[in-house]
């Protein structure tokens, strides 16, 4: 998370503990008598729960995440990461129809200077949908949900025919693996067949 947003959790955080301190000390100093112990408790359990790089951190296993490439064109970076492999073409909106469920949440993420940014305000998916900008190449589109248990991947049915448009195969594969996708594609669907395309962005020019 960027410093503007762990200095705001921390300063929050800081507030509350305050308060709840004062409260103590007026309950003590109402009932003197009184064991303190179970509130000196209360308030070292505050500061450890409202620990601002430890609840950022609880809060990102919560979530799991699917992410996409969003653009008009192929990207050469893209296809360099991630190597001979072949690339899902769907649309923004078949991707939310295709998985049917209202608690997933399908936003842009936002790249920030995570050492300068200030906070910004009005976002409705904010938190986990924001990245370093070392890798605003990415482009990237994300759908998040809430896990049904905290750190622990969860299966999200997917409608694949609705979800694929084409299916690309990278430009420095080998001439084989196109047939091989392609045979897969017509034996497993999606149904009806959609195409497997070999990237032809390494193709020589006409001149």
């Amino acid at each position: 998370m960027p410093r503007s947003h762990v200095k705001a959790h921390e300063e929050i955080a800081a507030n509350y503990v305050d308060q709840l301190k004062n409260a103590r000390d007026q309950i003590v100093a109402r009932f003197p008598g009184r064991d303190p112990s179970m509130l000196d408790a209360a308030v070292v359990e505050a500061e450890q729960k409202l620990n601002a790089p430890a609840m950022l951190k609880d809060v990102a296993i919560r979530f799991g995440v699917n992410c996409w490439h969003k653009n008009e064109h192929e990207s050469a970076a893209m296809w360099q990461l991630y190597g001979n492999c072949a690339a899902i073409e769907s649309t923004e909106e078949r991707l939310k129809s295709a998985f049917g469920r209202e608690d997933i949440n399908l936003d842009d993420v936002r790249y920030m200077d995570f050492d300068n940014d200030p906070i910004e305000k009005g976002h409705r998916h904010y938190a986990s949908f924001i990245k370093r900008m070392e890798f605003q190449h990415e482009r990237e589109l994300r759908a998040n949900v809430l896990l049904k248990n905290f750190g622990k991947g969860e299966l999200i049915e997917c409608d694949i025919e609705k979800l694929v448009v084409a299916i690309y195969v990278a430009p420095s594969a080998a001439s084989y693996y196109v047939e091989a996708v392609r045979a897969v594609v017509e034996q497993m669907g999606p149904k009806p067949t959609v195409p497997v395309i070999r990237s032809k962005m390494l193709s020589p020019p006409d001149y």
